[in-house]
C-alpha cells in the first residue's frame, strides 16, 4: 500500500511539473489582454498570473472578468514600491510562488510563436536536462502603416516586421523552476550550477549580461514584438511611460527621444504570417472573453475594448 502511495505521488509530482506558466506585469494595457490571455491558453499554457502596477479601473475590470471566467487566470495587485524595480520584483515574487515547472516572462506586446510544436508543453519535454532557460529571440513588428487604433486583433493589424533587425538579438525567457537562481534581468535569469542557457532551437548558448543572443534562429520559435502598434497607440505608451528600475514601477515619463525610437523600430520589409495558426486556434477562446466582457459593457480608457474574433 505505501508503494502505491509513493507510485502515485511520484505520477502527480511529474504531471504537475510538465506544467507551464506565463508571468505578465500589466499597467492599463486592458484593451489587448483578451487577444494575450487566449493566445496563451491557445498555446497550452497551464497558468496565467498577471501582476497588476496601479492599472485605471477600467483595466482592473477587464483582468477581474478574464479570472473569474477562466480558473487558470491569477490577478495580483503590485503597487510600487520606492527603490524597487517593479517588474523585477514581481517577477522575483512569481518565480518564488512558481509551482510548475516553467515560467515564461512575457509583455503584453509580445506574443509566443511556435512552428513546429503543437503545444508549449511539447515544446518543452525537447528541452535538455540541463537548460535552465529556453531563449526566444523577439521579432520586431513595426507599424504596418497603421495611423490609429482599430478594435481589431493586434496580430492582424501588424504583419510586416524585420527578421534581420539587429535588436532582434534581444530574447525574453521561458525559464525552468529549478534552474533559477534569480530574475537579475527582465529579460533573462540568473542560472543555478549545471545549468545553461538554450536558444529556441534548444541548443545551448552563451548569453551576455544584456540577454543578447546574436546568433538567433527562428526555425522553430520566435517571439513577435509588437513595440509600437500605431501611431497613436505609440502616444499612448509614452504617456503611460516606461518601468524605472530605480524609482519604482511605471513612471509617466517621456522617451528621451520618441521620433529616433520609433525610426528604429519601425520595420516593415517582411511580410510574417507565422502567428495566424495560433491566431485561429485561439478564435473560441478570444469569442469567450468578448462575450463575457461585452455582457459587462466595459471600456478601457474611454475606448472600446476589441471585440473581434
Amino acid at each position: 500500500m505505501r508503494g502505491l502511495i509513493s507510485r502515485l505521488a511520484r505520477q502527480l509530482r511529474g504531471r504537475r511539473n510538465s506544467c507551464v506558466t506565463v508571468c505578465l506585469i500589466i499597467k492599463d494595457e486592458g484593451r489587448y489582454l483578451p487577444e494575450w490571455i487566449a493566445h496563451y491558453l491557445a498555446l497550452g499554457f497551464d497558468r496565467i498570473v498577471i501582476y497588476d502596477n496601479n492599472s485605471r479601473p477600467e483595466t482592473l475590470a477587464i483582468e477581474r472578468v478574464c479570472a473569474q471566467q477562466d480558473a487558470r487566470i491569477t490577478v495580483i495587485p503590485w503597487p510600487d514600491v520606492p527603490s524597487q524595480f517593479a517588474q523585477i520584483a514581481a517577477y522575483e515574487d512569481a518565480l518564488r510562488r512558481c509551482a510548475t515547472d516553467w515560467i515564461a516572462f512575457f509583455d503584453t506586446d509580445e506574443f509566443l510563436v511556435l512552428k513546429k510544436h503543437a503545444s508549449i508543453q511539447s515544446y518543452l519535454k525537447c528541452a535538455p536536462v540541463d537548460a535552465g532557460a529556453v531563449c526566444i529571440n523577439w521579432v520586431i513588428f513595426g507599424s504596418s502603416g497603421e495611423a490609429r487604433y482599430r478594435p481589431e486583433l493586434v496580430a492582424r493589424r501588424f504583419r510586416r516586421c524585420s527578421l534581420t533587425a539587429d535588436i532582434n538579438r534581444h530574447v525574453k525567457c521561458i525559464v525552468r523552476r529549478a534552474g533559477a537562481k534569480r530574475m537579475s534581468h527582465p529579460h533573462s535569469p540568473k542560472l543555478r550550477k549545471r545549468y545553461t542557457y538554450v536558444d529556441s532551437d534548444l541548443k545551448p548558448i552563451t548569453l551576455d549580461q544584456r540577454a543578447f543572443n546574436a546568433n538567433y534562429t527562428y526555425e522553430t520559435a520566435q517571439l513577435n514584438h509588437y513595440v509600437l502598434r500605431s501611431r497613436e497607440e505609440y502616444q499612448w505608451k509614452l504617456e503611460r511611460g516606461t518601468p524605472e528600475p530605480r524609482e519604482g514601477g511605471f513612471k509617466n515619463r517621456k522617451f528621451a527621444d520618441p521620433e529616433s525610437f520609433w525610426a528604429k523600430h519601425d520595420f516593415n520589409d517582411t511580410l510574417d504570417r507565422s502567428i495566424d495558426v495560433w491566431v485561429d486556434r485561439a478564435s473560441e477562446l478570444r469569442s469567450t472573453f468578448s462575450k463575457v466582457l461585452g455582457e459587462q459593457d466595459h471600456v478601457t480608457e474611454g475606448r472600446a475594448v476589441p471585440i473581434s474574433t
